[in-house]
């Protein structure tokens, strides 16, 4: 894995810090793109459910 610098404005890391309750921004952004995958898997599972349902698959 490389490593890529990202730099945040002070309020956007601030507000991310207060938002997800991690005390490192780096520890928050991970957590928070980590909670966004597993939302998103669940939603494209949720729908394949729904559409072998539909065709009864």
């Amino acid at each position: 894995m490389s490593d890529t610098t990202v730099t945040l404005p002070k309020e956007t890391a601030q507000a991310l810090v207060d938002l997800i309750g991690e005390v490192r921004v780096d520890a928050a952004l991970t957590r928070m793109i980590r909670d966004y995958a597993r939302q998103k898997l669940a939603e494209l599972e949720t729908g394949l459910r729904q559409f072998e349902g539909k065709y009864g698959m």
